[in-house]
């Protein structure tokens, strides 16, 4: 298999300084291909925050009801917030559980999720009325309950914004 050369000027590539852009150029005016990160899975044992089109999930470590510190979650719900608060929309949390435990502590724990979530709004202005609080436990679940990361992906709140 031929391989093809990528002139450039040595000089220029050897005195280069580590903050502008590359020496090189390609002749043939295309792009060089760059791999690309691996996508990385979210630490299961930290809360995360997943944005998808029409409603928001934040993931919770096991056995855990708090939102801990962290610059992502306190910055997203501080949106939130602001969008309620502007808006007079209402936003609806449901809060879930993976599989372990019974059904009846789950039910409860998913709404311990959802109301401490809830008590962050409030704090940052959101009226009570503006904001429903639910709970399905471990009856939807989005993945799998057999594996750490199917159960970390389950333990969430869904947070859902009536326009």
């Amino acid at each position: 298999m031929a391989r093809q050369a990528i002139p450039f000027d040595p000089e220029t590539l050897l005195n280069q300084d580590a903050a502008t852009e590359p020496a090189f150029t390609p002749t043939d005016n295309t792009s060089p291909t760059l791999p690309q990160p691996a996508a990385t899975e979210p630490d299961i044992t930290k809360v995360y925050v997943e944005e998808r089109t029409d409603h928001v999930l934040i993931h919770f470590p096991y056995n855990s009801t708090r939102k801990e510190e962290d610059a992502a979650v306190d910055e997203y719900l501080s949106r939130l917030a602001g969008q309620l608060v502007s808006s007079g929309s209402t936003a609806t949390l449901t809060g879930h559980t993976d599989i372990v435990g019974d059904s009846k502590t789950n039910q409860a724990f998913g709404l311990r999720r959802a109301k401490n979530i809830r008590d962050i709004l409030l704090a940052k202005g959101v009226p009570r009325k503006q904001i429903v609080c639910k709970s399905a436990g471990e009856k939807k679940p989005l993945a799998t309950n057999d594996t750490p990361q199917g159960r970390y992906q389950n333990r969430r709140v869904e947070i859902r914004v009536a326009q």
